[in-house]
């Protein structure tokens, strides 16, 4: 972790502490849920798990919620007598590491403090985020999971030449990523990728770069399978759960329900993905071409989303380290972000309104104390997130009523069509840079 922080200025590790300091405090202000004594839902299962270990029994839970040992395990090891507080402390810590090293991934590829920072807060304030999440919701298994991805997907950009040294470090991160949560394993494929494969306009596209990178990259992908496969032999997982069961009944309900998937993405990151694709361009496609690991787990990502679970807001937002990239780029790219003061504001002030309101910024993530997390019937109002007599339903593409995605979708497309006649208007005035 030294070898990270090295190269940084006083000015990075400034911003890097108002980031971790915000992230702390800001969480706080978050009420917890009262369902359920707090564990509502898959958290319960968590929760059973922990209190096994803090009792010195075998775990004995719902699949596929038993096979993720690593944080049940490390909460009842270290904190037998305060369940609560040590699924609060696990999960903060594991989303504060994975703001550290979301800074140094971001760093690799942009150049303006500003806009890490923004990034920062960005994934800070998000409240399928682990800073917010953790304490509504306290045990629930992504913060680690995630952690381990992002730090993965680090290892993929900052490991330029494969060496023993090197393999042994993906591996052992991998296995224990695996531990805490099988999405770890998506991190791996992806660390996989970059160092074997290549896409490009050649057939047959896809290309091996190396044949002694793809023979080394076999240990840590083994390992993980072997981890997870061992896991679930090890684990007496109970209920009826089938993976393919699950898959197609999530498929086919984005196929009934498209507005679903679509607000999804709204509901996981706000008018950030308006936006990106209101900015796409040949320069971003570019980046993407040269950083195909970026591409290859965005769209991973979305194959998740649309297979893996009912929550499709919450299975996307795993993507946040794609989808911030991408926003980082578009600001430090695109030529609205070099035009006059008066584009800029006309194009960055509504956006930036946009997003406090679509993820409520300022308020706590909304109760559910009856447990109607589908069903909920429509909120008192809506204005790019629901608002008034709200609950935790309301707040998902994936529970809320249909009529409700309506007027949110009608929202979100008002602001893009005066997004995209702002950058028509700059487009067309040809206005000129300004000189830095």
């Amino acid at each position: 972790m030294a070898v990270l922080f090295s190269s940084f200025s006083f000015k990075d590790y400034t911003l890097l502490l108002l980031a971790v300091f915000l992230a702390v405090f800001y969480g706080v202000t978050q009420n917890p849920i009262s369902l359920d004594g707090g564990h509502p839902y898959d958290s319960m299962s968590y929760y059973n798990m922990a209190a096994q270990v803090a009792a010195g029994e075998p775990i004995a839970e719902l699949r596929p919620f038993a096979f993720r040992l690593g944080l049940p395990w490390l909460v009842g090891t270290f904190f037998p007598d305060n369940l609560d507080f040590g699924f609060r402390v696990v999960n903060v810590t594991f989303g504060v590491m994975a703001s550290l090293i979301l800074f140094v991934y971001l760093k690799q590829f942009l150049i303006r403090n500003s806009t890490v920072l923004l990034l920062l807060i960005l994934y800070i304030t998000n409240p399928q985020g682990p800073l917010r999440f953790s304490h509504y919701i306290t045990s629930y298994a992504d913060p680690p999971g995630l952690f381990f991805v992002l730090l993965l997907l680090l290892l993929s950009k900052l490991i330029r030449k494969l060496d023993w040294k090197s393999i042994l470090t993906v591996t052992l991160v991998g296995i224990a990523g695996c531990l805490f949560r099988e999405i770890a394993l998506c991190g791996v494929l992806v660390f996989v990728y970059r160092n074997c494969f290549h896409i490009d306009g050649r057939f047959p596209y896809l290309h091996i770069v190396s044949g002694r990178n793809l023979r080394l990259c076999l240990f840590p992908l083994i390992a993980s399978i072997l981890t997870v496969a061992a896991v679930h032999l090890m684990v007496d997982g109970s209920g009826a759960y089938q993976y393919t069961t699950q898959m197609m009944g999530v498929v086919e309900q984005l196929a009934q329900q498209p507005t679903i998937f679509l607000l999804s993405w709204l509901t996981a990151f706000g008018i950030v993905p308006v936006a990106i694709a209101l900015g796409a361009s040949k320069a971003m496609g570019q980046f993407l071409y040269d950083n195909q690991a970026v591409a290859v787990f965005l769209a991973g990502s979305v194959l998740l989303a649309l297979t893996s679970g009912f929550h499709t807001d919450r299975i996307l937002f795993w993507a946040y380290p794609a989808v911030l990239l991408l926003f980082g780029f578009l600001v430090e790219n695109h030529p609205v972000t070099r035009a006059g003061l008066g584009i800029r504001a006309l194009f960055f002030l509504p956006i930036i309104s946009a997003q406090i309101l679509a993820h409520r910024m300022w308020l706590p993530i909304p109760d559910d104390p009856r447990g109607e997390l589908f069903g909920a019937g429509a909120p008192e109002f809506a204005v790019l997130a629901p608002y008034g007599d709200a609950t935790l339903a309301h707040t998902y593409a994936s529970a809320m009523m249909a009529e409700t995605r309506h007027v949110l979708l009608i929202q979100f497309t008002a602001v893009a069509i005066y997004l995209g006649i702002v950058l028509l208007i700059h487009s067309r005035l040809k206005i000129r840079p300004e000189t830095s």
